[in-house]
Formats: C-alpha cells, sequence, structure tokens
C-alpha cells in the first residue's frame, strides 16, 4: 500500500464523516495493529485529533471497552461486528454513548446487527474493503435501507462481472472488482499472484489503471 493511497484513504474519509464538521476530539484505536483497518484511525491524528489505544484485554471485555469509551469521551471507534454482537449479549450496547461513531470493519454486518445499529441513537458506518484495497466502499447504517457494503468512497471503482468479465446486469451476482487510484501496488515478490489478482482495467478507459479481483 502506497503513501498515496493511504492519504487519500485519510481525507475521503474524513469528508464523508465529519464533511465540513471538525475533526473528532477523541478516537480509540480499538484494531490491532496487525489488522489493516488500525491505519484508519491512524490518519485522524493528521487532523489533530487524540488517540486511545484500547488494550487487548479491554477489546475482549465489553463492559471495561464501554466504560473506556465514556472516561475518554471517545468521539470516534472502530469496531468489529462480534464485538457488538458480544456487547448485545452482556447487555452494554445500549450503554455505548450516543455521541460515539462506529466504523464497523473487519466482518460482515448480519442483518440483525444491521438493524439494531440502525435503530439506536449512534451514527454508525459499514465499511468494506481487503487488505489490497483498504476500506474501498461505505454506507451509512440505516434500518429503512437493506443491508449492503455501501458505495464506492470517492477516488474508487466497483464493479461486478460474470464468469468472463463481462459486467452483470443490476441486481444479479457476480465478482466485485475495485478499481482506482488508492489500491495496492501487489504482492511482495510474488508477480504471478500480482497478474492474477490485479487486472488490466478496461471499463474506465484510463490508461494504466488496474482492478483487484476480490473473489
Amino acid at each position: 500500500m502506497s503513501h498515496r493511497g493511504i492519504h487519500w484513504l485519510a481525507v475521503s474519509l474524513a469528508g464523508e464523516i465529519i464533511g465540513d464538521g471538525p475533526p473528532p476530539k477523541t478516537v480509540a484505536l480499538n484494531s490491532p495493529v496487525f489488522f489493516d483497518g488500525h491505519v484508519i484511525q491512524f490518519s485522524w491524528m493528521a487532523g489533530g485529533s487524540t488517540m486511545v489505544i484500547v488494550p487487548e484485554d479491554v477489546r475482549r471485555d465489553p463492559h471495561r471497552l464501554v466504560d473506556l469509551l465514556i472516561s475518554h469521551e471517545i468521539d470516534l471507534m472502530d469496531c468489529t461486528p462480534s464485538q457488538l454482537d458480544m456487547a448485545t449479549g452482556f447487555g452494554v450496547l445500549d450503554d455505548i454513548p450516543a455521541t460515539t461513531k462506529m466504523l464497523v470493519i473487519g466482518e460482515a454486518v448480519s442483518e440483525k446487527l444491521w438493524r439494531t445499529l440502525g435503530a439506536g441513537p449512534w451514527q454508525a458506518y459499514n465499511l468494506y474493503g481487503p487488505t489490497e484495497t483498504h476500506a474501498a466502499t461505505m454506507t451509512v447504517i440505516d434500518p429503512a435501507e437493506p443491508l449492503s457494503i455501501g458505495v464506492p468512497l470517492p477516488g474508487y471503482d466497483a464493479f461486478v462481472v460474470d464468469a468472463s468479465g463481462e459486467l452483470v446486469p443490476q441486481g444479479v451476482a457476480g465478482e466485485l472488482l475495485v478499481g482506482g487510484g488508492r489500491m495496492a501496488r501487489g504482492y511482495h515478490n510474488r508477480p504471478a499472484l500480482t497478474a492474477e489478482r490485479f487486472v488490466p482495467d478496461s471499463f474506465t478507459g484510463r490508461a494504466g489503471r488496474r482492478l483487484y479481483r476480490t473473489g
């Protein structure tokens, strides 16, 4: 992943989440550092936000995690659906402050969790993107809308194709291809795999652009 790609990811997320408003004062780094999603939270420090690193034992304890969100007045946190399901099971999901925005990442959101978060007081976002593209799509979790991974963030393209690589009609299942200028360059010292997964972009007409095959 290039520095340029990470920079523009941060710019895109800031534009979509805070718009013209001030950056969050305090963000929680909830993802472990070996998970690529943690880069999203680090990017907020460029705008002056304070970061609170959530210890591993706190991540696994819904009660302590909620206490941390309250005591540090966290404005924005990243979290997985599994963590939110656990908080629901322990009866503490509703204790998360209404002012804490959530970036839900890393796993697929269930229909039940989508409805639960959407009906709550929080502003929650569902982000999708494999490591090779980082967060490529996003949507506000809204119970009035069907569960989805959203639409491409600024600077990304997304296409659904059939087995022959042709675009499918809307509503037809296929393979998701993600493109744009913010993807990884490829796999280190694995040129064959890079060529297999990163294919030429035949849809936008942009010379040299590639699409990542998500599988």
